[in-house]
């Protein structure tokens, strides 16, 4: 296998499966620095750079646990947590013309301290939003938000998934009316749980609790490979080892989880993952917080997973890595290196 270590100071990659290897090329706002290894290892210059347009500012204050999400080739949403406002929910919808980026107006989901903040889109109008809500016990939360005129953003009532202290929260959607959250709960022992979600109009009703690990987890992530199959990807700090499960859905909204599989011996964190298709994944993390910036492949089958070798995708320590798909052979790492 082909394995390409770039030295990036600004994180933004993008990989693409050839001839059963991963390989890597980058855009920096600086020196291309990866140019040389590259062309040396490939015989030329990978396709796969970026460019970018101007900076567009979608609020003018501190934000946080910030989540973004495709509407369509025209429009994505941001949702994320208002550090100075004072630590408010809100979403905004963004408008693309060209490389110009316009925003509509900041909608608030939470009006209360708002952690852990993640959204997916159900369908062309609408979407789901988690959080937990700090000013209400820590409790888990989520809402529906209905997308109209191209950038309004009105939301539906709240529901509650978890009356007791969450951290860790994570979703995906399985169809236009269906959705699965995961999260530590931290009123209970720092398990790891998971939910379905059904969606009627703006309203949410939830099934049965599951538990997929029943020890302190943390870095918790999900991504749905079809309707009723998703994986999830989490830290058991039980044994400071990585673990992924695949969850199965029956009549709707129950769970049944396969055995646990290891990611990797070593502590990781900021997980981060995206399904490739119905049978194969991404997982994008670092080892210890403090390392190297890691990609890796797993393959499911059933509701067992096996995982390719680990590839370096930046040389020093990457946090906040948010792994995206572009196509079935292709996806796309965005993150902070600690350089």
């Amino acid at each position: 296998m082909l394995l390409l270590v770039l030295l990036i100071s600004s994180g933004v990659l993008f990989a693409q499966k050839k001839n059963g290897a991963i390989s890597f090329t980058k855009q920096d706002t600086e020196t291309l620095r990866a140019r040389d290894i590259v062309e040396s290892i490939n015989g030329s210059k990978s396709t796969g750079d970026i460019t970018f347009g101007t900076e567009s500012v979608f609020s003018s204050e501190r934000i946080y646990f910030c989540s973004a999400i495709t509407i369509d080739a025209s429009h994505f949403l941001v949702a994320y947590s208002d550090y100075a406002n004072p630590e408010y929910g809100k979403a905004v919808i963004g408008t693309i013309t060209g490389s110009s980026i316009t925003y509509g107006s900041e909608i608030a989901f939470n009006s209360g301290a708002t952690f852990y903040v993640r959204a997916a889109l159900l369908d062309a109008t609408h979407f789901v939003v988690v959080y937990k809500n700090n000013s209400n016990s820590g409790y888990g939360q989520s809402r529906i938000g209905v997308i109209s005129n191209g950038n309004e953003i009105s939301f539906g009532t709240v529901n509650t998934y978890n009356s007791g202290e969450i951290s860790h929260c994570y979703v995906s959607a399985l169809d236009a009316n269906h959705f699965v959250c995961v999260y530590k709960d931290d009123a209970d022992s720092g398990y790891g749980n998971a939910r379905i979600g059904t969606v009627t109009g703006s309203s949410i009703s939830m099934g049965t609790e599951y538990c997929f690990n029943e020890a302190s987890v943390s870095f918790v992530t999900c991504s749905a490979l079809d309707a009723s199959n998703f994986v999830v990807a989490f830290m058991d700090y039980s044994v400071y080892q990585a673990f992924s499960v695949i969850g199965t859905i029956t009549n709707g909204d129950d769970i049944s989880f396969g055995s646990t599989e290891i990611v990797t011996t070593s502590t990781i964190q900021d997980f981060s993952s995206t399904t490739l298709d119905a049978n194969h994944f991404v997982l994008a993390y670092n080892h210890n917080g403090v390392s190297k910036g890691h990609a890796i492949v797993g393959t499911v089958s059933g509701n067992t997973i096996s995982y390719g070798s680990e590839y370096v995708f930046d040389n020093t320590p990457a946090k906040y890595n948010s792994c995206t798909k572009l196509d079935e052979g292709r996806f796309l790492i965005a993150y902070m290196s600690l350089v």
